[in-house]
């Protein structure tokens, strides 16, 4: 992966805008919470995704998720996941 450089300021509240391109690319939005590192005279910031997991309760099919809301791309993930591993046990 080519590492993209780009200047943006900080806003007077401690704000920063990461570009559209970028957050894009690395598929977060409004809500992802990052994990926030100091490396010597930087800055590293790691989107924290959630995972989802779909569990049987009382015979129905749950979805749980810590964090804010989930996407349906999390909700899809979990289906799949949840399909290979009861194949048969329905």
């Amino acid at each position: 992966m080519a590492t993209e450089r780009t200047q943006i300021a900080i806003d007077r509240f401690g704000r920063v805008v990461l570009p559209k391109e970028i957050r894009d690319r690395l598929g977060v939005s409004a809500g992802t919470e990052f994990e926030v590192e100091e490396q010597d005279d930087a800055i590293l910031l790691k989107p924290v995704f959630r995972k989802a997991k779909i569990v049987n309760e009382g015979g129905w099919l749950v979805v749980e998720s810590e964090g804010p809301p989930i996407t349906v791309e999390d909700v899809n993930e979990a289906i799949v996941k949840s399909r290979r591993e009861n194949r048969g046990t329905w």
